[in-house]
C-alpha cells in the first residue's frame, strides 16, 4: 500500500511495510535478501543502490540500471542548496546532532519554496 496526503502544503508518503517474524520486513512485497540480489548495484559493489530501494518502494516495479542512473542524476541535479541555508548550516554548532541539522534545513528550505511559489 502506498498512500500520498498533504499535510500544510508538505507532502507526505507511507509505504506499506511488511513484518513477518519467519522472514523479517517485506519491501512491497520482496525480502531484504531477495531486494540484495534483485536491485542495481554501484560497479563493483555487493549491495544495491538507494536509488534501487527508493524505485520500488514508490513504483512496486524493480528498476533497471539506467532507471536506477536516470533518478541518481535527476537528484544530483536537484541537489544545490540556496546559500542562505548552506550559511545557517555553517552557523550550527559542530555537537547539533545530525537530524537536528537535517529538520533545521529542511525548515529553511521549505520556507523559500513557499516564496517562490507565492510569487508565480
Amino acid at each position: 500500500m502506498l498512500v500520498l496526503f498533504c499535510i500544510r502544503q508538505c507532502y507526505v508518503v507511507i509505504i506499506h511495510l511488511e513484518l513477518l517474524i519467519e522472514e523479517g520486513i517485506r519491501f512491497r512485497g520482496k525480502t531484504i535478501p531477495e531486494c540484495q540480489e534483485l536491485l542495481p548495484k554501484a560497479p563493483g559493489g555487493s549491495e544495491p543502490l538507494p536509488e534501487g530501494l527508493f524505485w520500488l518502494l514508490v513504483t512496486g516495479e524493480i528498476p533497471t540500471q539506467e532507471q536506477v542512473a536516470e533518478l541518481s542524476r535527476d537528484w544530483a541535479a536537484r541537489s544545490a542548496l540556496p546559500e542562505f541555508v548552506e550559511e545557517i548550516l555553517d552557523r550550527c554548532p559542530p555537537t547539533l546532532h545530525p537530524m537536528s541539522q537535517f529538520s533545521l534545513a529542511v525548515t529553511a528550505v521549505r520556507s523559500f519554496i513557499l516564496s517562490l511559489i507565492s510569487f508565480s
